[in-house]
């Protein structure tokens, strides 16, 4: 028997997107240029760093399996943004 069940959870990709949009500019600046990872809710970061292995091993430090966030590049200053 083949057991290669995924352990991740499911990201309701319309209330996702709902929440981050709704997230003010103000609260991603800190994060200008860097990896982060959102909530499967998309309400907050919980992670954050230079590259995706930095975001994956702030996760796993704080206990977070990294299969249950929604990963993103919030742009830098001088780059053009959408936010």
């Amino acid at each position: 028997m083949n057991d290669n069940r995924k352990t991740g959870v499911f990201i309701d990709s319309k209330r996702y997107n709902e929440n981050r949009n709704r997230l003010p500019p103000e609260l991603l600046e800190p994060y200008a240029g860097q990896y982060v990872a959102f909530n499967a809710e998309g309400t907050c970061v919980l992670a954050h760093g230079e590259d995706h292995f930095a975001v994956e091993a702030m996760l796993r430090a704080t206990g977070v399996d990294p299969e249950t966030v929604v990963y993103a590049r919030i742009p830098g200053a001088d780059e053009d943004t959408w936010l």
